[in-house]
């Protein structure tokens, strides 16, 4: 089963990321980048050099988070600047946002966890 997302843009926050790269496929060779920070909705890509990408273009994405996890997502660019591109998620299948929304949960608790450790005076 596929799930299309209906969602406006930054509707969720993003969270940064170290250890996650993807693999983009488009009409163009495919092209892997670093995540910069990513969302439910959408994800900053860093390439190593400016993608030959253009905002409106569809792309299938295959995210891997070392041996931890790995899922896909159907996107389209929203902007590129530099070596980054934005892209918006627009469909996974039911299993791979399963996947998407674990990641997104255990950056949010590491935030969190993160934040009150600051107010209670101890870096985590």
């Amino acid at each position: 089963m596929t799930l299309k997302l209906n969602s406006d843009l930054r509707e969720d926050p993003r969270y940064p990321v170290t250890d996650v790269i993807v693999e983009v496929s488009g009409e163009g060779p495919s092209l892997s980048a670093r995540v910069a920070d990513i969302s439910l909705n959408g994800a900053l890509l860093d390439f190593a050099d400016s993608p030959e990408v253009k905002p409106g273009d569809g792309l299938q994405l295959r995210f891997r988070q070392g041996e931890v996890r790995s899922f896909s997502a159907s996107a389209r660019c929203v902007h590129v600047r530099d070596r980054r591109m934005g892209v918006e998620f627009l469909a996974f299948e039911a299993v791979d946002f399963e996947s998407l929304t674990d990641l997104v949960g255990e950056l949010r608790r590491a935030r969190v966890a993160h934040l009150l450790a600051t107010r209670q005076g101890r870096a985590v």
